[in-house]
């Protein structure tokens, strides 16, 4: 992987790419929130392996750009756009709100597997200090004019940026591997770094609309999203609200998910914690009761049938660098 040439007073960044043909493959879509109880004042460092676009969907954080304790950081607002490119040196600080994180290759690499893609660093950063302005991040190859983006990015479109990355979370939650499933991924993610670019002063598109979903199944997954983390909805209120009885609900859920109703839900709360594990220090039994598993043996128990390992190994083998 090559790592990104960065300027330690701006943090602006350029990368050398490969030549070969870019191909959008998308590895990472989910919402992760940060309750009151669980934000910090602080970032960690880290790095990842992969491209990352992340939409903040509520509340006021920030993120440091840059080794500290060069660089800087860069305020983040709903209706923001970040773009990290991968080996980029910056931390994010966990303020209470909820953003969308998307990763993905420019160049399909599918043996790196989801959170492998993380590499946390033992550096805090204990306090912001903005940056002039947002850094630049330049994609460069040996062929054609280089592809820039800001890292942060105001959105002109806000409720259409929510749409998209709606869609590739469900996306990713159904585990769509099929062809039209990695093109809708593909074209989602190459919409959103033209607009990106398009709206910094380059070459853009035109906006489409995600196609609709079961609206049965949407209306619950949005039920569930408006549940607080640690109070996850029963399965039984969302068959309740929906109208539904409960084999209809389970088979329509599960044609859009391919999932049944509780192991889509088990899978995407472990999905959440697995990623606080990595990126925070908060302690496992913090980090279960945050996620609606108020007890960590359960908890460990859960993680562990879905992931394949127990959470204390997971953060051990992420960290590993």
């Amino acid at each position: 992987m090559p790592k990104p040439i960065t300027n330690p007073d701006t943090a602006d960044a350029e990368l050398p790419l490969p030549s070969r043909p870019v191909a959008p493959w998308l590895r990472l879509a989910l919402n992760s929130t940060t309750p009151p109880a669980a934000a910090v004042d602080y970032a960690r460092l880290r790095w990842i392996r992969d491209y990352e676009i992340i939409v903040q969907l509520d509340g006021v954080t920030w993120q440091w750009c840059g080794h500290y304790p060069h660089g800087g950081s860069i305020e983040i607002r709903p209706g923001d756009v970040l773009f990290i490119p991968p080996g980029y040196v910056h931390g994010w600080a966990y303020h209470r709100g909820t953003h969308a994180a998307v990763h993905f290759d420019l160049h399909a690499n599918p043996a790196l597997a989801a959170y492998r893609n993380l590499r946390p660093m033992d550096v805090r950063v204990p306090s912001p200090r903005a940056l002039a302005r947002s850094p630049q991040i330049t994609l460069r190859t040996s062929v054609g004019p280089a592809f820039s983006i800001p890292m942060l990015t105001r959105v002109n479109d806000f409720s259409l940026w929510k749409k998209r990355v709606t869609d590739l979370i469900r996306l990713h939650e159904r585990d769509d591997r099929s062809i039209a499933g990695r093109l809708r991924a593909a074209e989602t993610l190459t919409w959103m770094l033209t607009t990106l670019a398009g709206e910094s002063g380059g070459d853009g598109t035109s906006p489409s609309a995600p196609a609709p979903g079961d609206p049965l199944v949407t209306a619950a997954l949005a039920a569930a999203d408006r549940s607080p983390l640690h109070r996850p909805p029963a399965i039984g209120d969302l068959v309740e609200s929906s109208g539904a009885g409960r084999t209809a609900f389970g088979a329509r859920f599960r044609a859009a998910t391919g999932q049944t109703p509780r192991a889509f839900f088990e899978r995407r709360r472990i999905e959440r914690a697995a990623r606080e594990l990595i990126a925070t220090d908060r302690p496992i039994a913090v980090i279960a009761a945050a996620h609606g598993f108020d007890d960590p043996y359960h908890f460990s128990r859960v993680f562990k049938r879905v992931t394949g390992s127990s959470p204390r190994a997971h953060r051990r083998l992420m960290r590993r660098d």
